[in-house]
């Protein structure tokens, strides 16, 4: 069988469709998603609408996996991710989601990117209809984080790439129209383990991170954070719109039950932050 996880899916996933959550404000991310059983169609198949990969360029080619020693040949990003979403936006017509949802690609850079992203943007190329929004309005957002260019590089890339914001950083008008998102590890702000209440000192610092974000237009993201329902309602309520799970449709189902549910709308409805 050609595809062979596609019929594992349905050993992985329950049958509900994902295809109820248009237009939601809060948003589920797929992290580390090459560590799933089925690496990208667990997270699509449970509606979340970020995933992540980290890739490695080795001997020319970009290569999916968090060490270097994680490296096997069949591993590729083109065959892991840019061929699987390629095919799905065919299917969608353009889109990512039947439903107009949008999909994002979080590629965390693990070799420098003077040499990376070159790499990345000439394989992105080859699939432009479906990742550069100049060509295709409901295009695949590529947002590019790790071994990333400062921001006075950012303009020496493409538009149908953009790139992981910080906290603390500062941005002219410029490089904040190619910033994607806010991120930053939970460690920053709380040593939180997701027992018991989050401390209300570590809440006003997390809500303080939010408010950052939001007065520069981003959604903001958090990782490293327990990956319970209990830590998702928390951190919603304090506005962060992208939940990280390495259990993607238990949270697939979290964010099916708050439909609408979050205050930022930077991807809101398949459209693309400018």
């Amino acid at each position: 069988m050609r595809y062979w996880w596609l019929a594992a899916i349905g050993l992985l996933l329950p049958l509900a469709g994902p295809a109820q959550r248009a237009g939601s404000a809060l948003y589920g991310h797929s992290h580390n998603d090459y560590e799933r059983r089925v690496p990208f169609y667990e997270a699509y198949m449970a509606g979340l609408t970020s995933i992540e990969a980290d890739i490695w360029l080795v001997d020319g080619e970009l290569y999916v996996a968090h060490d270097r020693e994680d490296i096997r040949p069949e591993r590729t990003l083109r065959r892991m991710y840019l061929d699987p979403v390629a095919r799905e936006v065919a299917l969608g017509g353009g889109r990512p989601y039947a439903d107009g949802r949008p999909l994002q690609l979080l590629i965390d850079l693990k070799t420098d990117y003077p040499e990376t992203l070159p790499a990345l943007v000439a394989q992105l190329g080859e699939y432009a209809d479906c990742f550069d929004p100049q060509r295709n309005p409901g295009a695949v957002r590529v947002v590019v984080s790790g071994a990333m260019p400062p921001p006075g590089r950012f303009a020496d890339y493409p538009a149908m790439i953009w790139f992981d914001g910080r906290p603390g950083m500062t941005y002219d008008p410029e490089q904040l129209r190619r910033v994607g998102l806010m991120s930053a590890p939970l460690a920053a702000y709380s040593t939180w383990d997701g027992t018991g209440p989050l401390p209300a000192a570590d809440s006003a610092r997390i809500a303080s991170y939010v408010a950052e974000a939001r007065a520069l237009g981003l959604c903001a993201r958090l990782w490293g954070c327990p990956d319970t329902e209990a830590a998702w309602r928390a951190l919603a309520a304090l506005g962060i719109d992208y939940l990280n799970t390495d259990r993607p449709a238990l949270l697939g189902a979290f964010l099916d039950a708050r439909q609408g549910v979050g205050a930022c709308q930077a991807l809101s409805g398949g459209t693309h932050r400018q």
